[in-house]
């Protein structure tokens, strides 16, 4: 978060610069404009709040950039909105970087300018739940409700408040489960106001496991891998539903040198008989090996003795996790050469040459 300047100073500077600053096109050194929103501005729709700032703003678009006079605009004309409505409060803008992405945001858009009211606080009353969900789920979506009492309210977050109450469902097997928070009237309680939020879920068909295949790939085609496959045909899938095969699969696919590998579950839903069936595929990859070792810190015998320990040399197979707990054995044992040296590890990749270039640095506090 930026430290404002005193409203006054900024609104006079802005007021003198904004239109030489909107006549000049961006230039290197001029920051991209940022798209903006509202986080627990809750007596105004977004529409509403944007209408009535442009009103004041004539300049304001739907993207502003991210400098000191310019948000300081902003903020005086919420304060003042706020104030209208015998609200005294402090708004602040909050930049990308300065608040974590939420579910519900896409990572990948440019993330925007978020006007906050830090005071008085926006809280969530309770969360109700609406179209009285699956016996067997209320008692955790009552449970996961009320810790939700007293949080932050954020609108643009919506998705993070729903995601618990949608995953308490789909650990139940209502796979295809969707959960929608609306916000309810706005209510003054002491010095904060709270906001109450009504759960609409569609919980949809509680599925079983139909039918499973699994390719996989090179490392155990041909195995059978039944054991590792959980939940059976006819039982209740969950959010990790083939979990213990991925994990054992990709524990054996990274000692063998492929770190980049995927797995898909690829599960079709056949929603009138409530069945969920998987095609379990594995896309393993290059397979890694090791190009150079460079050890950073020690004489000569003492790296003979990691290399030794490592097990690896340039030309092998590289596993994803180097055996560094036997460093670490070394490096804490009173009689070891190594004995209270700390030890750092980078790993440069070469994707197309599927090789590692892994450099070991031992240093003494």
């Amino acid at each position: 978060m930026r430290k404002p300047w005193p409203p006054l100073i900024a609104f006079a500077l802005y007021g003198a610069l904004a239109p030489l600053l909107f006549a000049q096109s961006a230039s290197p050194t001029t920051p991209a404009p940022l798209p903006y929103k509202f986080t627990n501005f809750i007596w105004w729709t977004d529409a509403e709040l944007r209408s009535l700032l442009k009103d004041r703003i004539p300049w304001l678009g739907d993207e502003i950039t991210p400098d000191l006079a310019t948000e300081a605009a902003v903020r005086i004309a919420l304060t003042d909105l706020l104030s209208e409505k015998n609200i005294h409060a402090k708004v602040v803008a909050f930049e990308p970087g300065e608040y974590p992405v939420r579910p519900g945001r896409d990572p990948d858009k440019p993330q925007p300018i978020l006007f906050d009211i830090v005071d008085p606080k926006i809280l969530i009353e309770r969360v109700v739940l609406l179209d009285d969900p699956p016996a067997d789920a209320r008692e955790a979506l009552s449970d996961t409700a009320h810790t939700m009492a007293g949080m932050n309210y954020e609108a643009p977050s919506m998705g993070f408040y729903e995601e618990p109450l949608m995953f308490d469902l789909q650990q139940l097997g209502y796979l295809s489960a969707t959960v929608v928070l609306q916000p309810g009237a706005i209510a003054r309680d002491g010095d904060n106001f709270i906001v109450p939020l009504t759960a609409i879920i569609a919980a949809g068909p509680k599925y079983r496991v139909g039918s499973v295949t699994v390719d996989g790939g090179p490392l155990f085609r041909g195995k059978d891998l039944s054991r590792y496959i959980s939940p059976k045909a006819g039982e209740v899938p969950d959010t990790n539903a083939l979990g213990l095969l991925e994990n054992t699969l990709r524990a054996a696919y990274w000692r063998g040198g492929y770190s980049d590998v995927e797995f898909n579950k690829n599960p079709t839903f056949d929603t009138v008989h409530g069945l969920v069936s998987y095609n379990f595929t594995v896309t393993p990859g290059p397979q890694y090996r090791l190009r150079t070792l460079k050890i950073e810190g020690l004489d000569t015998a003492r790296q003979m003795l990691v290399k030794d320990r490592l097990g690896i040399k340039p030309g092998d197979i590289y596993p994803q996790i180097v055996s560094l707990p036997s460093l670490s054995d070394l490096s804490t044992r009173p009689d070891s050469p190594l004995s209270g040296y700390g030890i750092g590890y980078t790993e440069g990749k070469d994707k197309a040459a599927a090789a590692i270039d892994l450099t070991l640095e031992f240093r003494k506090p």
